[in-house]
């Protein structure tokens, strides 16, 4: 299982479009470059950071073997992470670095630390732009997860091979 500091730099990276979007709120208001670098060097780099969580979770963590008996997909809210994204934008005219910068950070530090403690992790963009799917998955016993797979699931019941991410999302490792 991820460390909570892993957890919350999972979480934390489903936020990333927020800073790309000030970029470009930035950027169409013509600011400068130098401006417009940490807002789109921070987003990149939260990418980053998501792609390798999973890539080593799915590496390094012990696999178990699930067997689920129902399935739905969870990332169709992405509704919910759209308004997020376009929040920046209804903000004043000036977005530039230097007077937004603490209002931003602490937004994004609000919405991350609100994500990561009502486990309300059912989908995060940047692992979606790297081909990863969400699904509410109930398991065998009765309980229901968060499954984050790299494979569409077409089948209604069967096992999979996963790494537990952390309580309650489960990666599902290829084979």
């Amino acid at each position: 299982m991820l460390s909570r500091f892993a957890k919350l730099m999972l979480t934390a990276t489903s936020l990333a479009p927020v800073l790309a979007t000030i970029g470009v709120a930035c950027w169409s208001e013509g600011g400068p470059w130098l401006d417009l670098v940490p807002w789109f060097g921070a987003a990149i780099g939260l990418g980053l950071v998501a792609w390798l969580l999973a890539r080593v979770a799915a590496r390094r963590l012990a696999r178990i073997e699930v067997r689920f008996v129902e399935i739905k997909r969870s990332d169709t809210e992405v509704l919910t992470f759209l308004l997020t994204y376009l929040l920046p934008l209804v903000a004043s005219p000036s977005l530039g670095m230097g007077s937004r910068l603490p209002v931003t950070l602490f937004v994004f530090f609000v919405i991350a630390l609100s994500v990561y403690h009502a486990d309300a992790y059912t989908f995060n963009p940047v692992l979606g732009c790297f081909g990863y799917h969400f699904y509410e998955v109930k398991l065998s016993s009765g309980a229901t997860l968060l499954l984050i797979t790299t494979r569409p699931m077409r089948q209604a019941s069967g096992s999979l091979l996963v790494v537990e991410l952390f309580e309650p999302a489960l990666l599902a490792v290829e084979v």
